[in-house]
């Protein structure tokens, strides 16, 4: 089991214990077993472009590759910003306290890109997180890793349940012409030469 994760801020001291809500578990699965015409499993393969070569399931792999060609570990990569300066590694979410912002709205809740969602289980401090919920949306950063980026995720309750809806904040481009039409003020919508019915 995973280390609790402390809560604080907004008036709340707590700790919990997340569970993923899988969505398998919620809403089932399907698992589709092939066979071929004499009773033995089939397995997947790829077809390479060569149209006769097959690579079985787990034949690919990806690597990283440094500028003069060599392979290179994952743990040799470091993180710059635009000025070439190193960047510091968030800790992860287990290994820090999480500060709760009381400021979001249900417009930044609705907006949010949601990634996963966890169910709480509180070990201490529920009655108080339960209080503040019912007033107010609590969001806070998170990172289930340590890393570079963090998430945005927001507390939420239900059926005396407590639930963390994790993911990125939506970003709305809204276009439109830039140059508005230009009626022409003589134009009466009529056409010069009207259709007269009588003729056919």
């Amino acid at each position: 089991m995973a280390k609790p994760i402390q809560f604080t801020g907004a008036g709340i001291s707590c700790t919990a214990q997340i569970e993923k809500v899988d969505r398998d578990k919620v809403y089932g699965w399907v698992n589709t077993q092939v066979f071929d015409d004499k009773g033995a499993a089939c397995v997947t393969a790829s077809l390479l472009d060569d149209g006769k070569t097959l690579i079985p399931a787990g034949g690919f792999a990806l690597k990283l590759l440094a500028s003069d060609g060599n392979e290179m570990a994952r743990k040799d990569l470091v993180a710059k910003n635009a000025s070439g300066e190193l960047l510091e590694q968030i800790p992860s979410v287990f290994d820090r306290p999480i500060t709760l912002r009381p400021n979001a709205t249900m417009e930044d809740y609705l907006d949010l890109q949601v990634k996963v969602v966890y169910q709480l289980t509180i070990e201490t401090g529920k009655d108080e997180l339960m209080a503040a919920l019912a007033t107010q949306f609590l969001s806070f950063d998170f990172n289930y890793r340590a890393g570079y980026e963090v998430d945005t995720g927001y507390l939420i309750a239900a059926d005396n349940q407590i639930f963390a809806v994790i993911g990125k904040p939506a970003v709305f481009e809204f276009i439109k012409l830039e140059t508005p039409p230009v009626m022409d003020a003589e134009d009466t919508g009529e056409d010069e030469e009207s259709l007269d019915f009588g003729m056919l």
